[in-house]
């Protein structure tokens, strides 16, 4: 999750396909060898337009500020009161 929290929020307008494309490829290769087809499929369904014909990440860019503000995901996830190991048997 942790270049997640780095990257929600600040991702690049992009002004057409092939360059939103090119962005995930980057800041996803992590994810291994995907074949053409199912880059565009995840750039797709990962970008909203703009008024101008441009794209943008679809996401709420207030995500990555909470994430970041709340520091490592490690510790958001093991807050007390919540979690299967604060439940009361």
């Amino acid at each position: 999750m942790e270049p997640i929290t780095k990257r929600v929020g600040q991702a690049p307008n992009f002004e057409d396909l092939e360059k939103a494309e090119e962005y995930q490829r980057q800041v996803c290769a992590e994810w291994g060898e995907l074949n053409d087809e199912t880059w565009m499929h995840l750039t797709l369904h990962s970008l909203r337009r703009h008024g101008d014909g441009g794209f943008t990440c679809h996401h709420d860019p207030a995500i990555g500020e909470t994430l970041r503000a709340h520091g490592p995901m490690r510790d958001i996830m093991s807050c007390s009161g919540g979690g299967a190991s604060n439940a009361r048997h």
